[in-house]
């Protein structure tokens, strides 16, 4: 495996732990699809990784403002089916 599907891995396990406002599952679910879309071009991952750490940096919101949640279903999905396609066997 190569070190951007390494980094996709862990960061996908993280993610799933994060609480950000729907607004920002919404971005961090369209950047978890361009990334399964990539999983056989890793050098296409590395930008991708990158906008997807910083997705999830405003975990912190302002009183009165969209509340912050855990992943949604289909969030919660796409990133079941990346660790399960980053930990399957090896080729």
């Amino acid at each position: 495996m190569t070190d951007a599907l390494d980094d996709l891995l862990d960061l996908v396990t993280d993610i799933d732990q994060w609480r950000v406002t729907p607004e920002h599952w919404e971005t961090i679910g369209g950047l978890l699809e361009l990334a399964a879309a990539s999983l056989t071009e890793p050098a296409a991952l590395r930008p991708l990784l990158e906008e997807l750490e910083n997705a999830g940096q405003d975990r912190i919101t302002r009183i009165g403002a969209s509340p912050i949640v855990p992943p949604p279903p289909p969030v919660r999905d796409r990133l079941n089916q990346l660790v399960h396609a980053l930990s399957g066997p090896k080729k």
